[in-house]
């Protein structure tokens, strides 16, 4: 790469990729989150308020590597969320009973979005987990 590439309103230069590929092949075991953490720790690249910017950094990677001038670590699937925890001691599901009627003998219906760790919640949790 001669001339340098701007992404992210940051000029990079072919030093610099070198740099990129040597901290991924250093640290193989580190993911796509922490490897822009450590760019922007590295090269002081924060916001106004003093934050890392973690976001231009993830963009600026993917970008490089969408160019082939980088290899990221494959994303790690199972680690992104935690698997819904399983149901309350005691939980009885609700009866469900299909509904045979038009939805113009329903109204007027209701949207409520149920509080955290409220029994309705358990029960759309149920719900989900069970049809869908």
């Amino acid at each position: 790469m001669d001339t340098p590439l701007t992404c992210q309103g940051r000029e990079i230069d072919a030093a610099q990729i070198a740099w990129l590929r040597s901290v991924v092949s250093d640290h193989p075991q580190w993911s796509r989150h922490r490897i822009p953490q450590h760019i922007c720790s590295q090269w002081n690249w924060r916001t106004h308020a003093g934050q890392l910017k973690t976001i231009a950094a993830r963009s600026l990677i993917d970008t490089l590597e969408q160019y082939g001038l980088i290899a990221l670590p494959p994303i790690g699937i199972n680690q992104r969320r935690s698997p819904r925890p399983t149901f309350p001691k005691g939980f009885m599901p609700p009866e469900c009973t299909a509904i045979a009627c038009g939805l113009s003998c329903l109204t007027p219906l209701t949207i409520s979005i149920p509080s955290l760790g409220s029994h309705e919640e358990t029960c759309v949790g149920y719900y989900l987990t069970r049809y869908h």
